[in-house]
């Protein structure tokens, strides 16, 4: 019975990802940041680059008028993974498909910056303040 409890609060949890709304989220202050139709131009249908050049997710484009899709990800230490995405608003959510990456299931914010992005959480702080910074790269050269 326990473990049928876990169960369930972890389903709620993982659930519970699905996107939010604008007014959920603490806007960063200084910056500003991209807007749904930036988002769907500038930032889905290219590759994200995490830390060194060892974390990468590709965010394939839709399909139609869609705004939401597929990405696919590899890491330097994990095995190839991947997921959806979804936009609305100004915010991005990730959503993995496979079990040990739900962990960085999450709705953001972005700014970008030439070709550096910044990724904003709910609170408003960025979410990668101690790591290297995002960079983005057109298309899918490490054809994910």
């Amino acid at each position: 019975m326990f473990g049928v409890r876990i169960c369930l609060l972890v389903c709620l949890v993982v659930g519970a990802t699905s996107i939010a709304s604008a007014e959920d989220y603490v806007l960063p202050t200084g910056v500003t940041v991209l807007t749904e139709e930036q988002i769907l131009n500038q930032i889905i249908g290219n590759t994200l680059v995490f830390g060194y050049e060892h974390h990468f997710h590709y965010l394939e484009p839709p399909t139609g008028d869609q705004k939401n899709g597929r990405f696919e990800g590899k890491s330097g230490i994990l095995s190839p993974y991947g997921g959806s995405w979804e936009v609305k608003e100004n915010l991005m959510c990730l959503k993995h498909d496979t079990p040990h990456m739900v962990r960085y299931d999450k709705c953001i914010t972005i700014v970008l910056d030439g070709d550096i992005a910044t990724w904003y959480k709910t609170s408003g702080h960025p979410w990668y303040n101690s790591h290297p910074p995002i960079k983005l790269i057109s298309g899918n050269p490490k054809n994910l």
